[in-house]
């Protein structure tokens, strides 16, 4: 459990340093054409509630309820392909970022199933 609970904090993380992220882009005005800046809202939306999910996973793995876990790690990866699918343009200027996220997600489920074997 403890690996698992060191992979699910890094993602959690992990989302709420992409949330920041994109607020300082929404500042930017420079760079933002009306798609991406809505793209953007949408994606900070998601972030907010991959971070909740994240969280709820956390709580789920010191429960040892390895099925919630589950639940609320694929929940969160699918915010963030929501956010991904929100830019007219591929790759966004989030790919990077969310493909990161999405691994570090993969990773703590792995991580997850095998302390549920054990």
């Amino acid at each position: 459990m403890g690996l698992a609970l060191v992979a699910l904090r890094l993602a959690s993380s992990n989302a709420s340093d992409i949330s920041e992220s994109i607020k300082v882009m929404l500042n930017e005005t420079s760079q933002n054409e009306p798609a991406v800046q809505q793209g953007l809202f949408d994606c900070l939306d998601e972030y907010l509630d991959a971070s909740q999910q994240l969280d709820d996973s956390i709580a789920a793995i010191i429960a040892k309820a390895y099925g919630d876990v589950e639940k609320w790690v694929h929940a969160a990866v699918a915010d963030v392909r929501t956010c991904e699918n929100s830019f007219p343009t591929k790759p966004s200027v989030l790919t990077p970022r969310n493909e990161e996220f999405i691994k570090l997600c993969d990773i703590a489920l792995s991580i997850s199933r095998i302390a549920e074997e054990n």
